[in-house]
């Protein structure tokens, strides 16, 4: 059962990912959340979907998905999964989420439940 569950999480990054169109790469970011908070954290990025997408969803910028662990390894951890055309326009997209007020306004109340972040870019091995 956990590994079908794992493998229907793959398809669904899958499928996410070969949305993206052109060359570019991906970045996963990752979070570890506080045990006590996980359901706070959770409630409140789904209530604030909109807000990401606003922030994010540009040209050459797309939000791809969002996922919280089920089964296996931390489950405590949050997973945010973006691509960019390039760097620049990474770099474009993230200063104009920092001036947006609706943006600071979540990272306002999930900052505090945050423990770690790590962020990993991964460029296409070959087309899918």
């Amino acid at each position: 059962m956990a590994r079908r569950a794992m493998m229907g999480v793959g398809r669904m990054c899958s499928r996410a990912m070969s949305t993206a169109k052109g060359p570019g790469f991906f970045e996963l970011r990752q979070y570890d959340i506080k045990p006590d908070q996980i359901k706070m954290y959770l409630a409140e990025t789904k209530k604030h979907a909109a807000d990401r997408a606003g922030a994010f969803n540009s040209p050459g910028s797309r939000f791809l998905g969002f996922w919280s662990t089920e089964i296996g390894g931390n489950l405590n951890r949050v997973h945010h999964l973006y691509h960019y055309a390039d760097y620049d326009t990474r770099d474009a997209v993230r200063d104009a989420a920092a001036k947006n007020e609706a943006w600071n306004a979540y990272l306002a109340k999930v900052k505090p439940a945050m423990l770690s972040q790590q962020s990993s870019a991964f460029i296409e091995a070959s087309p899918v």
